[in-house]
């Protein structure tokens, strides 16, 4: 019983290190006024995608590069 504690604990502490932190926005979500400045604030080294139409930023599966093995 005590590997498999060991292992859960293990596992969520990797789990844990692999999310970068959120992304925050200067105002809350919603309609903005056309020209009022938004700034985004995200974690150093960290890259983020985003759209003004609420489409999703990231790329279809068939564009993302080959895993290397």
């Amino acid at each position: 019983m005590q590997r498999l504690k060991d292992f859960m604990r293990l596992r969520g502490n990797f789990m844990d290190s692999q999310w970068v932190g959120r992304v925050s926005p200067s105002l809350p979500a919603g309609t903005v006024t056309p020209g009022t400045a938004v700034t985004l604030t995200w974690p150093a080294g960290a890259v983020i995608h985003y759209t003004l139409d609420g489409t999703d930023p990231r790329p279809p599966a068939a564009d993302l590069p080959e895993p290397e093995c």
